[in-house]
């Protein structure tokens, strides 16, 4: 698997790790992270060019949105679909649907992770599906967190949007998992890590981007599985 071996890769900044489908959690100690620096949530996102240094007005470190979310899954890209498309009445946002095969499943309270892979829906934010394939090729390492949005049922209620297509890309809506917005993050082909919420691009912990490319996934899921505990 390939998050195994970006955990395996760590050794050469003096971690050792078993492989991710170990049932034991690495006993080294989580970094301590820095707190993110204040942002404008209006803004425009970055560009998504192989992960960044932006830190994010959210979570101050991984170990803490790890802790808060439902569902933490480590995997690899299996495939990019065309996803939904919601019309909010001024305006229609598309998705696609990243499906993550499931390699490691860290956190699964409401135990909506039981498949071999999981559905996450991706804002294309004027893009196509192929530019987030082209970033995100299949086989790249996931990291998933969040999990607190199951389905489209969010799109219910007194302001009710239409959704077009529900069950495109996953084969069945209910099952989509909405990550955090600091939460669905990828290896790219660089070995560079990228947030791919449409207003965290490219913002990622600063001290994971410290990191050498290659070895920022290893990094990454080294400190979301010590963090279970």
């Amino acid at each position: 698997m390939r998050v195994a071996s970006a955990l395996a890769g760590l050794t050469a900044v003096g971690v050792l790790l078993a492989g991710c489908g170990s049932e034991e959690s690495p006993a080294s100690e989580a970094t301590a992270s820095a707190s993110p620096t204040a942002g404008d949530a209006t803004a425009s996102p970055p560009e998504v060019d192989g992960g960044g240094s932006i830190d994010l007005q959210g979570y101050a470190s991984v170990e803490e949105l790890a802790d808060a979310s439902p569902v933490v899954v480590l995997g690899t890209v299996a495939s990019w679909e065309e996803g939904p498309i919601v019309d909010l009445g001024d305006e229609r946002a598309p998705y696609a649907v990243l499906l993550v095969a499931v390699d490691q499943v860290v956190k699964d309270r409401d135990g909506v992770a039981s498949g071999d892979t999981i559905a996450v829906p991706v804002s294309l934010e004027g893009e196509a599906v192929a530019a987030y394939a082209e970033r995100a090729p299949e086989g790249s390492n996931v990291a998933f967190l969040g999990g607190a949005d199951v389905g489209l049922s969010m799109f219910d209620g007194p302001k009710a949007a239409e959704v077009e297509n529900p069950d495109a890309g996953s084969g069945d809506g209910s099952t989509l998992l909405w990550g955090d917005v600091q939460g669905v993050i990828v290896e790219t082909g660089s070995g560079e890590l990228a947030n791919l919420d449409d207003y965290g691009r490219g913002a990622l912990w600063a001290e994971l981007v410290k990191v050498p490319a290659g070895e920022q996934f290893g990094m990454l899921a080294q400190r979301i599985m010590a963090a279970r505990g």
